[in-house]
């Protein structure tokens, strides 16, 4: 089984990975989101989780927990809305053997803050890859007009899902148009984004995957491109 997605549906996706007993699925939602007891929660996995097929692959782009909603209607209808949960578990679920993810460097919406599997795995006989892209929130995931940024994390995306044996077709790469000096978008650009959005610049780790189209974009001089949340000290990938 292979799965991509992107966004809040990248989430929902990681949680269908790990779901087990289908009857159990309200309680299982009451202990996600109210149970302290950590014996408790151990308890009823151990009763009522079963054995499920494996999945291969699952690939997302830029995991959010929220859905977009600006932070005073997320706070508002949080305790009451199942799909504004926080991920409390984020840890890759035992039957997936390959999990990997695209990230943006740029989006600074504290609503659309990304959610990284924990790393490394707990199981050893998976792989996880997340790997941060210049741009915003769509500049990764897609959305925009122009897509010279997000048509790098989905070239990406095709040769890590080929790696594991999915086939896809070459007139698809053709369309493909691959530009890390593109157009990036202000994630709070506009007088009604910039208030109801509230600042938040993304935390990148010492070490973290830094994709060579964040590094080609910052030495073309003219972009004038220089996170501050870039680490010094990275892995580069291509």
């Amino acid at each position: 089984m292979h799965r991509p997605a992107f966004g809040r549906v990248a989430g929902q996706v990681r949680h269908f990975a790990k779901k087990k007993h289908v009857d159990k699925v309200k309680k299982a939602y009451e202990i996600y989101k109210k149970e302290k007891d950590q014996n408790r929660i151990d308890a009823f996995v151990e009763r009522y989780s079963r054995p499920c097929g494996e999945i291969k692959f699952i690939g997302v782009w830029d995991t959010v927990g929220a859905v977009g909603a600006p932070d005073y209607i997320t706070k508002t209808i949080q305790s009451t809305a199942f799909w504004m949960e926080k991920f409390h578990d984020r840890d890759l679920g035992r039957n997936v053997t390959f999990a990997c993810q695209a990230l943006a460097i740029d989006d600074e919406r504290k609503a659309f803050h990304p959610i990284l599997w924990s790393e490394p795995p707990i199981h050893p006989h998976q792989t996880i890859e997340q790997v941060w892209f210049p741009g915003v929130h769509s500049n990764v995931g897609g959305g925009y007009a122009m897509k010279g940024l997000s048509d790098i994390p989905l070239r990406w995306m095709i040769q890590k899902v080929r790696d594991r044996g999915l086939i896809f077709k070459k007139e698809f790469e053709a369309h493909l148009y691959l530009d890390p000096n593109d157009k990036m978008y202000d994630s709070r650009s506009g007088f009604l984004k910039k208030g109801l959005y509230r600042r938040n610049i993304r935390t990148i780790a010492a070490g973290a995957k830094i994709h060579q189209s964040a590094v080609d974009r910052r030495n073309e001089a003219s972009n004038n491109y220089n996170p501050k949340n870039l680490p010094e000290d990275f892995e580069g990938v291509f």
